[in-house]
Formats: C-alpha cells, structure tokens, sequence
C-alpha cells in the first residue's frame, strides 16, 4: 500500500485528493503548462467535426460517459469532446461524476 497517497484539499477539508504519480510522463508536471493542455484539448474540442455532430444531442437518460485516459498525448483531443458534453449539461442534471 502506498503512504501518503492523498492529500488534504486546501479550500475543502474533508476533500482527499490524490497525489499525482505520472506528473510529466503522461501530462505536463508544471500546472501551467497543464492548465494550457487542457484548456486546448477543451477549444479543440469546440470546432473538431465530431462536436459539429453534436454526438449526444439525441440520447435521452445519459447513464454514463466513459472517457479514455492512455495519456493526453493520445486520448485528449477525445477526453475534451467528452467533457465539454458533459459541461454542457443543464445543472443538476447529473447526480454522481466520477474522474
């Protein structure tokens, strides 16, 4: 088992949130240069043609989304189409998101 693990979160105490193990392998280790990452795989994903489609726009009771995680490098031109469906939801609308 692995010690230290989690850490507490600043703004919420009772929040655990988990210690990055693959920072700079997978993503960006810096949170400047990840915060950009992910902010354009999210642009991206605003003018890619699947978002033209509007993938979910016909699906009624959305259970789930699962998003691949293989490395941005190679998933988050996908992962932010994903997200940016899921940011598009109406408040409320999802009970439970698990990343």
């Amino acid at each position: 088992m692995l010690t230290n693990t989690f850490t507490k979160d600043e703004q919420n105490p009772d929040l655990r949130v988990r210690k990055p193990i693959a920072a700079g392998t997978f993503y960006p280790a810096e949170e400047d240069r990840l915060r950009e990452t992910v902010g354009r795989f999210l642009q991206e994903a605003a003018t890619n043609i699947l978002s033209t489609k509007k993938p979910f726009e016909n699906i009624q009771n959305l259970r789930a989304i699962l998003v691949p995680h293989a490395g941005y490098i190679y998933s988050g031109q996908i992962a932010g189409l994903a997200y940016r469906e899921v940011s598009r939801a109406k408040s409320g609308e999802f009970k439970k998101v698990v990343l």
